[in-house]
């Protein structure tokens, strides 16, 4: 099969890390079909075979120009698959193509979107998308859930598929670096991943102000305005610490040197951080919001994430009860031991055989 899949997305938090470590296993186990990866990255991507072909594209994410360059490349290379690791598929190709469609957050909460006209399109992109792709995939229970409120005709189309960890994770940090985070930042409780409203920042500004000796640590993102300017209304100067985006060795060593890994978010459809941090051996406190119980079980202590109440306390819990703060490490360090790249591959690998096997190219 000639398989094309666009990386244009590689570079960004979530979604980039999922197309990376999809790469990285399709590699690791189909040295038989050819692959072809649409865009390009600044990320140094993993080591590919032999058989993994680069097409450079000046088409933007979310521009016109997206839905006709690309099916002008796929026409090209007469490849037999698409596959788009997000939502959009280009309106001009007509073969047969696959989607991943992560979360419908922009269908949930509206107001997150500014523009009514950014509303209806990813309302139409997601539907379009349902319509024409074999199979749809996507990452948790709990999305699948979602999808079907807004597109319940769809239901029979949409394969649950789990995102795994980066093994990299389960390894020891470099010494000198964790060191160096321990000198430099103390004890610190950490978050890592956007800062966009549903991610829920501002509870954890509300927070580490009740919470003695001890830091907030954001790492994956730099702070806007608003919060520069709340942290210095509020006298957090030097209780938060943003880190920005950090390659793979500083943020091991960042995880690897917290006391806790907390995750407020209102709404996600896996959320990898968490489970990068069971993966380090820290204990994870997370809100109680869609797909976090169903990904993480019993590895982490959950909060109301509308409560500054609950989340204090879970964090308290965790830093000063030693019996729960082994127990939830060592059991989510078995959760994150279940999430295995190489088995989301192989099951998307196996989708695309059987749909390429059914639908013969005339």
């Amino acid at each position: 099969m000639k398989i094309a899949i666009d990386i244009r997305k590689i570079e960004d938090f979530g979604i980039g890390s999922h197309i990376w470590n999809l790469l990285k296993s399709l590699s690791q186990i189909d040295e038989e079909n050819e692959y072809f990866l649409i865009g390009y990255s600044r990320r140094p991507l993993p080591n590919l075979g032999k058989n993994f072909n680069f097409l450079k594209t000046t088409a933007g994410k979310y521009s016109l120009s997206e839905h006709i360059k690309i099916p002008v490349l796929l026409n090209k290379i007469k490849c037999d698959i698409f596959h788009s690791p997000h939502y959009v598929i280009p309106f001009f190709h007509k073969g047969l193509t696959t989607a991943t469609i992560h979360d419908v957050i922009h269908l949930l909460f509206p107001s997150y979107l500014p523009l009514k006209i950014l509303r209806y399109y990813a309302y139409f992109q997601i539907m379009r998308t349902l319509k024409v792709s074999k199979i749809a995939y996507t990452v948790s229970f709990s999305s699948k859930k979602d999808i079907i409120r807004f597109f319940p005709w769809a239901e029979k189309k949409i394969e649950v598929i789990y995102n795994g960890v980066d093994e990299r994770f389960f390894e020891r940090a470099k010494a000198e670096i964790c060191e160096k985070y321990k000198k430099e930042l103390g004890n610190y409780i950490l978050y890592v991943g956007n800062i966009k409203p549903h991610k829920n920042i501002g509870i954890l500004l509300k927070g580490i102000r009740k919470l003695k000796g001890v830091k907030l640590v954001i790492a994956g993102s730099s702070p806007d305005n608003n919060i520069l300017e709340r942290i210095e209304r509020e006298g957090l100067e030097g209780k938060v610490v943003f880190m920005g985006f950090l390659p793979f060795e500083e943020l091991s060593a960042l995880y690897e040197s917290s006391q806790v890994f907390v995750f407020p978010s209102f709404y996600e459809g896996f959320g990898l951080p968490p489970l990068e941090a069971m993966a380090k051996g820290v204990p994870v406190v997370s809100s109680s919001a869609p797909s976090m119980p169903e990904i993480l079980k019993n590895g982490a202590v959950y909060f109301d994430p509308d409560s500054e109440d609950s989340l204090i306390e879970a964090i308290v819990s965790v830093m000063e009860n030693k019996d729960l703060r082994e127990r939830i490490t060592m059991e989510g360090r078995n959760v994150a031991q279940s999430y295995k790249w190489s088995d989301s591959a192989t099951k998307i690998l196996n989708c695309w055989r059987i749909i390429n096997e059914s639908c013969p190219r005339s």
